[in-house]
């Protein structure tokens, strides 16, 4: 306002007029009821309350051993940019679904959380943490999470050598991983939604991960992988629109049942590598875009039960380099290539193994693709059928038997010169030579009396 507007003001007027402009050009935060000073220690234990909202933390709160911060329902506190709330004591926020605790940023990106106490638990229950590099758990005894969001971050949630419980969980909007779990960590995480991340879970360096009730929704690259004999453990989970879905490497493992996964694009939607194991049980693996459903390589194995397998501009279940593959009572269906592949492996690698018995593998364009001079097969009591080229092509030169398999008709696969009669799919090889003969006439729970080639 020009100087010469204030002349002849009343001096009431003026106090009022120039007391406006001087708050207005204060920092919204030096307007907050409760200031903590810079690099400020809690010694003693504390409680913050709605009534002193919001709180100001202007740069590293540090909770000191011995010392436990309480935070009430409702409480909101502002950081500013890049500061943490060090814990080395407790931190004990409960909020309610009506009154939800409140961590987010003054101005900008602030740091977040870390907790470092290895001999005292802390718990978040009903928090909303926004705009934060993380939450972060360095080797403490037990970390509980409940309740809580985090939004629009860095990334979610570290774990370094930490016991940690998270139970209804989400992070969204992540720029970085929803979860990094490392160092000999044991975490177990119930009812988490992941959406919008740039990868889900990281599990590192002999940690393990027990997950239920799993959603994870447009994640850029993995939703869940394991690393460096680490383990992990999923049930009843869901995941789509990611790149991949689960991936183990380096002599880890992971047990499956209930999954289900859906458009996985630009990426395999199971991949195991590096001496590690899959179980996978009662599960569903649908629409893998432009990749395959299932890779097993590099001496990995995948144990398979009650799988449905649909969809994909690949192959349904490859193995190579070492891999080995055991699958039963499943159904592979709908790959622009083949249901199964066998594409061999190498000086570098053990022959390859690969067990199919009582599965269904129709509508692909070949339902067994074989390439290997030296795998291990054990292929029989399968329904082979409505396959589009071949229900079997092999290309190695050993003798492959797959007798004892159903070809979609009584009267056999289709073979020149061995069964030119048979109206079943097609078996063809091109070196070497494949036995299928006895073939099963029917498919079912057993099987039936078998024929002989016409």
């Amino acid at each position: 306002m020009p100087v010469r507007m204030l002349v002849g003001l009343s001096p009431t007027a003026f106090f009022f007029i120039t007391t406006f402009l001087i708050l207005a050009t204060i920092p919204n935060h030096a307007l907050a009821d409760t200031v903590i000073s810079p690099n400020a220690y809690i010694s003693e234990d504390t409680v913050w309350t709605k009534d002193g909202n919001p709180y100001f933390i202007q740069d590293d709160l540090t909770v000191e051993q011995n010392t436990t911060l309480f935070i009430e329902p409702g409480v909101v506190v502002q950081s500013g940019s890049s500061s943490w709330i060090d814990v080395f004591g407790r931190l004990i926020a409960s909020g309610t679904s009506d009154e939800p605790i409140l961590f987010t940023s003054a101005t900008s990106d602030w740091g977040g959380i870390v907790f470092y106490n290895t001999e005292t638990s802390s718990s978040l229950d009903n928090v909303i943490v926004r705009y934060a590099d993380s939450i972060s758990d360095f080797y403490s005894k037990d970390l509980s999470i409940s309740n809580a969001r985090v939004e629009n971050g860095d990334l979610g949630i570290r774990a370094y050598g930490s016991h940690l419980s998270l139970n209804n969980f989400s992070a969204e909007n992540i720029s970085s991983d929803a979860m990094d779990i490392s160092s000999g960590s044991d975490v177990v995480l119930k009812n988490i939604i992941l959406k919008n991340v740039r990868s889900g879970i990281e599990v590192y360096v002999g940690s393990k991960a027990d997950i239920s009730n799993l959603f994870v929704d447009h994640s850029q690259n993995e939703a869940l992988a394991a690393y460096v004999g680490s383990s992990v453990r999923i049930a009843s989970s869901t995941i789509t629109n990611a790149r991949y879905a689960v991936e183990v490497f380096n002599n880890s493992s992971a047990d499956i049942s209930n999954l289900t996964t859906n458009e996985i694009s630009r990426g395999d939607a199971l991949a195991i590598f590096d001496h590690s194991e899959m179980t996978l049980n009662d599960s569903s693996i649908f629409n893998t875009n432009y990749y395959d459903a299932i890779m097993v390589a590099n001496s990995g194995s995948l144990t398979a039960r009650n799988v449905k397998i649909s969809n994909s501009s690949g192959d349904g279940v490859v193995v190579f380099a070492g891999g080995s593959v055991d699958m039963r009572d499943s159904v592979i269906s709908g790959f622009y290539y083949a249901g199964v592949a066998d594409y061999g492996s190498s000086s570098s690698y053990p022959a390859n193994f690969l067990s199919l018995t009582n599965n269904e593998i129709k509508n692909n364009y070949t339902g067994i693709s074989l390439y290997s001079n030296n795998s291990s097969y054990a292929i029989s009591n399968n329904s082979i059928h409505d396959n589009d080229s071949y229900g079997l092509d092999s290309h190695g030169t050993e003798v492959v038997d797959v007798s004892q398999n159903f070809w979609g008709d009584p009267s056999g696969p289709y073979n020149n010169p061995d069964n030119l009669f048979g109206t079943g799919d097609e078996v063809f090889y091109s070196r070497g030579s494949v036995l299928f003969s006895p073939w099963l006439t029917s498919w079912g729970a057993l099987p039936t009396c078998c024929s002989n080639v016409l």
